[in-house]
């Protein structure tokens, strides 16, 4: 990028408030990358320099014919600070006609985590996309990982491990879940049974049991899915599907489940086992009666 273009316009942007190193090191930085222009605008002055220093490049790479891409924030009051951001994108836009500068793209990071994104979103904020580093590698509600392996089958014949506490019970034998879906694909409940039961069909009225209740349910679903998919053969690795169809797949997968999911008052998902699956956990459970695993 040669072209000499002019970054101040100080009827529009109040240059004369900002700082000018902060200024040359945005221009410096689009000179290289003249089509990858996103500025960090909090160094000195997120509304009195950064953004405006930011609108004074982007101006200028606008008349050389290139479009900038947005700025990042960092610190601050992020909500009020993207809403205040996005309100100079239009009012700049408008006085130079670029009307696509209010859709420069509003970053936003520091120290991100469940909470504050919950919070920025009843704050209606316009931040496009988050940046998420420490709070994404450990999770501050459950920052470890508990796993047990349990025996749940020896050499064909079911094992079970029983507790007073439902989520240390294991189910015995080889099983595969189902997703039972209704008529709009909503998630009506999971069912899990022996793998060598017939698989569950779409319109028939299936019997399902809790795993502590003698009581049947029956449900009808319109739509049935395996959850269970191979990626070890005991051998190599099973290629798995691309990268773009599995991002697909969890954020609708996010949708679906939102109400179940949501930090307050979340509403609990039925998981339910077959009738064969029941019987046998009932049997294994009533010989194991004064001991812990069978």
């Amino acid at each position: 990028m040669h072209n000499k273009v002019d970054c101040h316009t100080p009827l529009i942007l109040h240059s004369h408030r900002t700082n000018r190193g902060e200024l040359l090191s945005f221009a410096s930085y689009a000179r290289v990358f003249p089509a990858k222009f996103l500025a960090l605008v909090d160094t000195y002055d997120t509304l009195h320099s950064g953004v405006p220093n930011f609108l004074s490049v982007a101006l200028a790479l606008h008349r050389l014919g290139y479009a900038a891409l947005g700025i990042r924030l960092d610190s601050g009051d992020l909500a009020d600070l993207s809403k205040r951001s996005r309100a100079m994108f239009k009012e700049v836009g408008h006085k130079v006609n670029a009307p696509f500068f209010e859709r420069f793209i509003i970053m936003a990071s520091d120290d991100i985590n469940e909470k504050r994104l919950l919070r920025l979103r009843d704050e209606h904020h316009e931040v496009d996309c988050f940046g998420i580093g420490t709070h994404l590698v450990t999770c501050q509600a459950q920052p470890a990982l508990g796993a047990v392996y349990k025996l749940v089958e020896i050499t064909g014949d079911p094992r079970v491990k029983l507790s007073e506490d439902v989520g240390k019970m294991s189910l015995p034998g080889n099983k595969t879940t189902y997703r039972l879906l209704g008529p709009d694909r909503t998630p009506l409940c999971d069912l899990t049974q022996f793998t060598d039961e017939e698989p569950p069909k779409a319109g028939a009225v299936l019997s399902c049991y809790a795993a502590r209740s003698d009581s049947p349910v029956e449900v009808t679903p319109a739509e049935v899915e395996c959850l269970h998919s191979l990626v070890w053969d005991g051998v190599r690795g099973v290629v798995q599907c691309p990268l773009a169809e599995t991002r697909h797949y969890v954020l609708e997968q996010s949708e679906r489940f939102a109400a179940h999911t949501r930090p307050q008052g979340p509403a609990p998902y039925p998981v339910y086992l077959s009738q064969r699956l029941h019987d046998a956990l009932r049997v294994l459970a009533a010989k194991a009666r004064g001991t812990c695993l069978l």
